[in-house]
This record gives structure tokens, sequence and C-alpha cells, in this order.
């Protein structure tokens, strides 16, 4: 019961880091600094408008809260959802983005890490991240080992231009 309210109030975070986002008239401070492999924002509160929900802050549970922060793994190479700055060990992109929001709306700070993809779900069942965020796909499976939070939804599309006498109707023809 514990982990579904908190991954509600990461939830109601996310969706107000969405809206601060898109609302906000700030700019992010920056993609961040290395740290350890990850990167942690420059200025966590604020991250692009999001502020600290008092409300909010207080459904974190105490062990997290006390911490101050999560380590959160991320597969960094989906460019533009995440990525690794050129010559350093920053992880940037969309999801660093949300999570730092969420971050600043929880009052904690998100420190992503850069793993291979097979790593972050064996990394959270064993206790060394605290939160998986990157490009994978909610699955029945999955939900068997973790608890998601889908804020994104993906898909393959491509586009001809106006009047084109290609009749494309699979990823297959192209």
């Amino acid at each position: 019961m514990m982990r579904r309210h908190w991954m509600g109030a990461v939830a109601l975070a996310a969706t107000l880091a969405m809206a601060a986002a898109a609302c906000g008239a700030t700019t992010p401070t920056g993609g961040g600094t290395p740290s350890g492999g990850g990167s942690s924002p420059t200025s966590p509160a604020g991250a692009f408008g999001a502020v600290k929900d008092p409300a909010i802050a207080a459904e974190v549970p105490a062990a997290i809260r006390s911490k101050g922060s999560v380590t959160v793994a991320s597969d960094a190479t989906y460019p533009p959802v995440e990525f690794v700055t050129p010559g350093t060990t920053t992880v940037v992109g969309m999801d660093p983005d949300l999570g730092h929001a969420i971050g600043a709306v929880l009052g904690i700070q998100f420190n992503f890490v850069n793993v291979t993809f097979d790593k972050i779900l064996l990394g959270l069942k064993g206790g060394q991240y605290d939160i998986g965020m990157s490009a994978f796909t909610d699955t029945k499976a999955r939900e068997n080992t973790v608890d998601f939070v889908d804020y994104f939804q993906a898909g393959t599309s491509f586009v001809v231009p106006a009047g084109s006498s290609l009749n494309l109707t699979s990823l297959s023809q192209i």
C-alpha cells in the first residue's frame, strides 16, 4: 500500500511538473553537472518553474525525504528522451527534465545515472535504484516486477509530401 501511495504522489507531481513546464516562464538552469556517473540539476528548485508543493512533498516516504534524493536509472541512449551530453557523463533529455521538475515539486533531488537497459529492472528489484526513468514500455510481465507511472506513449510514424504517389501502409515498405 505504501508503494502505491508513493507512486500516486509521484504521478501527481509529474502532472504538476508537466503543467509547470508547459506554463512556466523560466527555462532550465542547465543540463546538470556530472555526479557519480550521472547528473544532478544545477538548480533543482524551480526546474522549469516547478516549485515544492508542501502537501505533495509530505507524501514522500520518510526514508526518502530524510535522504533528500533518489537515484534514477536511465539508459541514456534514446535521444531526445534521454542521452548523455557529448564529452560528459551528464544525462539530459525529456526524462531528466521531467524528473528534475518532479523532484522540485516533491522537494527531493533526482540523480540520474546512465545504465544499460537490462540493468534497470534488476537494479530496482535489488534496491540499487529508487526509480527507473527510461524509454521502455509498460507490459503486463514487467508489471509483475515493478509499478509503472505511464506518462508518455510513443510510436513509429512516417510522412510523405502531399500529393506523393507513395502509398505506404507499413514500415517494412520503407
